[in-house]
């Protein structure tokens, strides 16, 4: 069976690795910095981001 993903999808579970490398306590790249290296609108790169605010894999405070 072949599964479609958005790239929304295929950033968070690249994100997510990324994420689970990082040491407890490091900071995620920015939002600006996920764009480029991924190569995704910022609407991607927010819309990722907020759904691993949402299930708890990251803790996001603006301006940081």
């Amino acid at each position: 069976m072949i599964v479609h993903q958005n790239k929304a999808e295929r950033l968070l579970q690249a994100l997510q690795t990324e994420i689970e490398s990082l040491p407890e306590g490091a900071r995620l790249r920015s939002v600006r910095q996920i764009m480029t290296h991924y190569q995704v609108s910022q609407s991607t790169a927010v819309q990722a981001l907020d759904k691993l605010e949402r299930s708890g894999w990251i803790l996001r405070r603006p301006g940081k």
